[in-house]
């Protein structure tokens, strides 16, 4: 196949999602973005012969420099000073892709825009970017022919509103020229293909009226969205993308719905007034959701008192008439159908969803919780949990003398995430009769498994006695944390105090003086333990002597009956987690909570909800723990 080498003039710009696992560095302010990718873009205009683009990442394809030297970082393409949000820290090419960092500033006027990323509302990333050499990959004689850049430079970045469709990108130039004039260089050994290339052209101006023509019908009720039509031309925008963004702007609620939107009050519920804003509107009613339901909310929405006479039905409503939709002569099963598909109700059943479960896991048994730390995991890879040991000792320096280095030990257990979850149905016949109550209740009681969930782990993993990094269980002779069997009395609990209390640090280096907080045990004990813990005596002895382990003593009770199914005479003595982390409770940190997503049912006639936790266990020191295997 014949190659030709060309020139491109100008600067072009494209447009990529941001990526989900993009890290956010909240502290200096700085986000990790995919900025290009070898994705074929097709290049068209009225002008010029339509050629679809393969932009190149092998090496020496992509020249960096500008990246690297603290490129740009504008707010859609803008030149504006005040729309100069950041500077580009750093950039490589990574598996076909050019990554950069980005670093936001922190004028005032950018806060949220941040704020924006951070909660991915602004996701679109465009990329200006100028071609010095391309070769034809592919000759296409029933349309564009194909090119892959093998030269061609990043200059700017910038986050974008509205992205342009990625096949028919047009590129700009800075003063908002259509640029991406073809200057051959060498001889051309293309064969005749005029007729070809005017088929293309004329096919491709075809299509090009046709999505104007669509996007003008799309728009037509709406005079008032002139703006947002005029930019969804402009930007190459197709049907699908064209219906969403009007979608968005009609559930703003700034201005009037269409001719035959549905009225606050036609449900028969009165008349009330709806939040303007989308994002208001759902939380509103995602409120007023839960609290007809019975779940507690700390904090509802000012709105959501005005919407608690409303019906899951009439809540459907008011979500399609948000969207210009008439719902007077819907029957049950199409109104709750179109606003499944349509509208931002199932967002409204999620939210409400996810507040009960939440509320479920929180109102959980939770006794795990008192002697196990609180940790986060970014991703589902396998990590390695250090806990620093002490340092030694601090030596005296005498006049003129010298420091010496000390040194400082580590102690680590591995630990990856587990994921939890579980189906729940919501039948078409439960939303019609509004039976909100009995699908709020099982979300409630999905929260409250995730909660046990937890606790089954935890006490599993303490009953197994696990093998820690030195080859030694979890409580073993050489550790230090095993005391003498006995039943609960002043006398055991004194020797596991004293156990804990003369544990040193990783290498012996010194004592970490640990102070005893909880005493964990199963059902069987309880009582006895009840008796020691608030007796002001010891109760083994008739001479009334004190019981240092008596009533406001600083020592904690906790029972569990998972405990009784290994043994019914072991107990334990465990330090205050938050100044020793010895056993944690690993969390995913973009979603530490439960989590309920939503789908129309496939399998069954009305909704699917997926409940979701993500979870682990790891002890990361035995010096934390003690315990009594008992009589």
């Amino acid at each position: 196949m014949p190659t030709q080498k060309q020139k491109v003039e100008g600067t072009l710009y494209r447009d990529i999602e941001l990526r989900a696992d993009s890290v956010i560095d909240e502290e200096n302010r700085t986000v990790r973005v995919s900025v290009s990718s070898e994705l074929p873009v097709t290049r068209a205009s009225f002008f010029r012969e339509p050629w679809i683009e393969v932009l190149g990442h092998k090496d020496g394809e992509v020249d960096l420099t500008r990246l690297e030297n603290g490129a740009s970082v504008h707010y859609n393409h803008s030149r504006k000073r005040e729309d100069r949000i950041g500077v580009v820290e750093s950039a490589g090419v990574r598996n076909g892709r050019v990554e950069a960092t980005l670093r936001i500033s922190k004028r005032d006027d950018v806060n949220d825009l941040w704020q924006d990323i951070r909660d991915g509302v602004l996701t679109n990333i465009s990329v200006g970017y100028s071609i010095d050499e391309r070769k034809l990959t592919r000759e296409n004689k029933d349309g564009p022919d194909e090119y892959r850049i093998t030269s061609w430079t990043p200059h700017e970045v910038s986050f974008v509103d509205i992205p342009a469709d990625p096949s028919v990108g047009v590129g700009r130039n800075e003063s908002g020229e259509m640029m991406y004039r073809v200057v051959d260089l060498g001889e051309q050994t293309m064969p005749d293909k005029v007729t070809d290339i005017q088929n293309a052209v004329d096919k491709g101006v075809a299509q090009e009226r046709a999505r104007v023509s669509t996007i003008n019908s799309i728009f037509e009720p709406y005079p008032q969205l002139e703006s947002v039509r005029s930019a969804c031309i402009e930007n190459g925008s197709g049907e699908d993308e064209a219906r969403k963004l009007l979608l968005e702007e009609l559930g703003k609620g700034s201005f009037p719905a269409g001719r035959d939107a549905f009225r606050p009050g036609e449900s028969g519920t009165g008349h009330f007034s709806m939040p303007e804003r989308a994002d208001d509107f759902v939380q509103a009613a995602t409120d007023a959701l839960c609290l007809r339901s019975g779940v507690r909310i700390e904090k509802p929405h000012a709105g959501a008192q005005d919407l608690m006479g409303c019906s899951t039905r009439d809540v459907a409503k008011l979500c399609l008439g948000r969207i210009g939709m008439n719902t007077s002569r819907m029957s049950p099963n199409d109104l709750f159908g179109r606003a499944h598909t349509t509208s931002d109700f199932p967002l409204v059943l999620q939210n409400a969803g996810s507040k009960s479960a939440l509320t479920g896991y929180n109102e959980a048994a939770n006794s795990h919780r008192e002697f196990t730390s609180e940790t986060f995991a970014k991703d589902f890879k396998t990590h390695f949990r250090v806990t620093a040991g002490q340092i030694s000792n601090l030596e005296l320096v005498q006049e003129d003398g010298e420091y010496t280095y000390g040194t400082m030990s580590e102690l680590g257990q591995s630990v990856q995430l587990g994921t939890y979850g579980r189906l729940f149905a919501i039948s078409r016949q439960a939303l019609i009769n509004d039976d909100l109550g009995e699908i709020m209740r099982q979300m409630s009681n999905a929260g409250a498994a995730a909660g046990r969930l937890e606790a089954d782990l935890v006490y599993g993993m303490l009953v197994s006695n696990p093998t820690m990094q030195d080859g030694d269980t979890l409580f073993h002779a050489n550790h230090n944390n095993v005391g003498t069997a006995g039943t609960p009395s002043v006398t055991t609990l004194g020797e596991m105090q004293t156990l804990l209390r003369k544990q040193k640090g990783v290498g012996d280096v010194a004592y970490l003086d640990l102070q005893p907080y909880v005493i964990v045990a199963p059902v069987a004990l309880e009582v006895t333990f009840q008796q020691l813990l608030n007796s002001i005596y010891d109760p083994a002895n008739a001479n009334n002597t004190y019981n240092p382990f008596g009533p406001n003593r600083g020592v904690n009770l906790v029972v569990d009956p998972r405990l009784d199914d290994d043994s019914t005479t072991a107990y334990y003595l465990f330090t205050d987690p938050g100044r020793f982390s010895w056993f944690d409770r690993v969390l995913l940190e973009q979603q530490p909570q439960p989590f309920v997503a939503m789908q129309d049912g496939w399998s069954i006639d009305g909704t699917e909800l997926k409940v979701r936790h993500d979870f682990a266990t790891v002890v990361n020191d035995y010096r934390g723990a003690v315990r009594n295997a008992g009589a």
